[in-house]
């Protein structure tokens, strides 16, 4: 993981050395996305928005994100090789599953906010519509009305964490922004997001007076997503 965060600042470096600008935060993108993975330590099923014949990804869900390129050029001159754009946003995956191969579970965990860095490779392009990029996110990740059955009786879960989320991705551009519209793309992504839940809080119905000592203290909720969205430019003046 190291050697992953030495490459990914080795970049940025080497792509706003390039640059003619390193600008301040603007929104420069909006980006909506539909959501599915496989999370390890809840040997999860199928559930909304998920379809149940989903199996080799049953957590979904859903997220948006605006997008800020980090460096602006001079009117007339070509995009950086490698543009960094820093990306905010919320995401949340829906879980249904076991939690300790015994305890039924639902809930959903969610993001907020979702911190991601992109360097989009603006050479990599088929006729400047194809694009390519990495990212490495992190963000607050929280078990959002979590709960544990035992016997059918619920067990409030909560939890949260930092997540890590190195991600790789393409792009396709059907128009560019411009003054009387906005520009518009569509983008497929495979992430593996890094989570774990340390420090567990149970909450027991009043009747079970007994706490179950098969409850994990921790809870590892990792895994593959895939990320199928949309998004729309906005165009902006360049700087003089």
């Amino acid at each position: 993981m190291r050697f992953v965060l030495r490459m990914f600042c080795a970049l940025i470096i080497a792509a706003e050395a390039g640059a003619q600008t390193l600008s301040l935060p603007h929104i420069d993108a909006v980006n909506a996305f539909y959501r599915a993975g496989k999370i390890s330590g809840l040997h999860a099923e199928p559930t909304s928005p998920c379809s149940h014949g989903w199996s080799a990804n049953p957590a979904c869900g859903w997220g948006f994100e605006t997008v800020y390129e980090m460096i602006d050029t001079k009117p007339g001159d070509s995009p950086p090789v490698v543009q960094p754009e820093l990306a905010v946003g919320y995401d949340f995956l829906n879980v249904q599953g076991k939690l300790a191969n015994k305890f039924d579970v639902i809930g959903s965990i969610q993001t907020l906010p979702s911190i991601t860095f992109y360097l989009n490779f603006n050479e990599l392009s088929f006729r400047h519509r194809a694009g390519a990029y990495v990212g490495l996110g992190t963000g607050f990740a929280t078990l959002k009305n979590f709960k544990a059955y035992l016997n059918d009786k619920p067990i409030s879960v909560s939890g949260d964490t930092w997540a890590l989320t190195p991600s790789v991705g393409g792009s396709w551009t059907f128009t560019e922004a411009d003054l009387k519209k906005p520009g518009f793309y569509v983008f497929g992504e495979v992430s593996y997001e890094l989570r774990k839940f340390a420090g567990i809080d149970y909450k027991l119905p009043a009747d079970i007076k007994d706490f179950p000592t098969d409850l994990p203290r921790s809870i590892s909720a990792g895994g593959r997503v895939i990320n199928l969205g949309f998004g729309f430019t906005f165009h902006k003046e360049p700087k003089k």
